[in-house]
């Protein structure tokens, strides 16, 4: 069995307060830092064939804003995003975390209340199965299938090639 790891950038504070977490629950990890030891391609590969490079690619930071429109279209195109995030490892959203049982977190996301007409009440605030003691994993529930239904919000897009009957999945 692999040990757990958790990639990322020694000063994120969404990294500290993952690590905390772990630390806090006995869960012994080794930490990998984008800034010093660089992103290993395989693992940047998996990620990317995983949860798509739209999930894997932070538009919200600082990175991504100073980056010029050449780069910035690199980062729509399954061919040249690896390369990129490679280069700026800073545009990976953080922590990945991978688990020794061989899983990837994954961000749930927290649903939109105050986001305009389009994107409001879009996804599932998933801060309501959290609790402050098991903040950043959760276990012993399970899904049901119920007549309820709840609106979700993808940020990812197709993928290129995609045919409809591919995306209806």
């Amino acid at each position: 069995m692999q040990a757990t790891v958790v990639y990322g950038i020694t000063n994120c504070d969404t990294v500290k307060r993952a690590r905390s977490w772990l630390e806090a629950q006995g869960v012994s990890y080794t930490f990998h830092d984008f800034k010093r030891a660089g992103v290993p391609a395989t693992h940047l590969q998996r990620w990317l064939q995983q949860v798509g490079r739209d999930r894997l690619v932070n538009r919200q930071g600082l990175t991504w804003r100073r980056l010029d429109d050449a780069a910035r279209a690199r980062a729509q195109s399954d061919a040249t995003v690896q390369a990129l995030l490679m280069e700026q490892s800073s545009l990976i959203k953080r922590p990945v975390v991978e688990w020794a049982d061989g899983t990837v977190t994954v961000t749930l996301g927290y649903g939109r209340t105050r986001a305009g007409r389009v994107g409001n009440d879009v996804g599932y605030n998933f801060n309501r199965i959290r609790t402050a003691d098991n903040f950043w994993y959760a276990g012993g529930f399970a899904l049901a299938n119920t007549a309820a239904t709840v609106k979700l919000r993808s940020g990812m897009r197709p993928r290129e090639g995609a045919t409809a009957h591919s995306r209806q999945r």
